[in-house]
């Protein structure tokens, strides 16, 4: 690994070597601009719809198995 390692900070000293003078610093190779739509309601399933399929359901919730804090077996 230290041949690699060796090459890499290698490829770094020849980047330090340019001019980067007048380069503005960016963090993406192209302009990066999110677009969020409108956040406003809208109307969605019926919740027995949704919870027709659970496995497993509960006053309105899907019933999942507890993973934390359990001990372990075996």
């Amino acid at each position: 690994m230290t041949t690699q390692l060796n090459e890499i900070v290698s490829y770094f000293e020849q980047l330090q070597e340019l001019d980067t003078t007048g380069i503005i610093p960016t963090s993406h190779s192209v302009n990066v601009e999110n677009v969020f739509r409108e956040d406003e309601p809208r109307p969605s399933w019926a919740r027995d719809r949704m919870l027709a399929n659970a496995p497993q359901a509960r006053e309105g919730c899907y019933v999942v198995p507890r993973i934390v804090g359990e001990e372990p077996t075996g």
